[in-house]
């Protein structure tokens, strides 16, 4: 019995925390000009969409969900160092949790870089 509980655990991780990651250029476009609806496959995009450098470095990752940014954004600069990651809800940016600027402080709802002022 705990050997069949053991596969059956292991089957549900695997399936449910695997998620789809897709080439943002596969995505397609169907919102408007102040909101982005992605669709993958005729379906609204529910996963991960990333970009690439030219040299293969990976340069961003961006959470979807029902087809709208939902969850942790990431870039990267071309050298692998971290450039930004924040956090989207519902297609619209929430928090900001790093900045590669190195004069950023960090709160709950925006930053403020001292040289030019709120975000």
């Amino acid at each position: 019995m705990k050997k069949v509980l053991s596969i059956l655990l292991v089957s549900v991780l695997l399936i449910g925390c695997s998620e789809k990651r897709v080439l943002e250029d596969l995505l397609i476009n169907k919102g408007n000009d102040t909101e982005s609806l992605m669709y993958y496959k005729n379906e609204l995009f529910n996963g991960i969409s990333f970009t690439v450098y030219e040299n293969g470095q990976l340069k961003s990752e961006y959470n979807y969900k029902d087809g709208l940014k939902d969850g942790f954004s990431t870039r990267w600069y071309e050298n692998g160092v971290l450039e930004f990651r924040g956090k989207y809800k519902d297609g619209k940016f929430d928090k900001l949790y790093h900045s590669g600027k190195q004069r950023a402080w960090i709160t709950d709802d925006f930053y403020e870089d001292p040289d030019k002022g709120s975000k």
